[in-house]
């Protein structure tokens, strides 16, 4: 994984949205390199801001037809419940946590199904493999 210096070595302008946390903006700019091959995504955009909240979704992408979808890339269970809340009475069709392994991904369902959520912010949230997510879309 490169880490920032190494762009600026070889005169490339380092991509990562957030230099602080390497491993998270290296998927971020993998995921959303291939979301932009898409020709059903009219924009994709990282560190999206939500409201006035100070919020940001990791990946938003909106459709031709402007429907917004967030990708929030889950490397840790320890922030699920805020990462879900920060989409509340928002306008995203649908919020898709990317989760680093399956025992991951089994400890995140476990806790957003336990979390009381409202069901309509339930119905938006599914939740995916960062492996199956980064795969390149035949």
């Amino acid at each position: 994984m490169p880490k920032p210096e190494v762009f600026g070595s070889i005169g490339l302008t380092c991509p990562y949205p957030n230099k602080e946390f390497i491993e998270h903006s290296f998927y971020l700019c993998i995921k959303g390199s291939r979301l932009k091959d898409n020709p059903s995504n009219q924009t994709v955009t990282l560190e999206y801001k939500i409201g006035t909240s100070g919020h940001t979704a990791d990946i938003v992408t909106q459709s031709h037809d402007g429907i917004l979808t967030a990708y929030e890339l889950t490397l840790s269970a320890s922030n699920i419940i805020q990462n879900c809340l920060k989409y509340n009475n928002t306008a995203f069709a649908k919020i898709t946590f990317l989760c680093r392994n399956t025992d991951l991904m089994k400890a995140v369902k476990s806790t957003v199904y336990k979390a009381g959520l409202s069901l309509e912010l339930l119905a938006k949230i599914d939740f995916m493999l960062l492996s199956s997510a980064l795969k390149k879309e035949k």
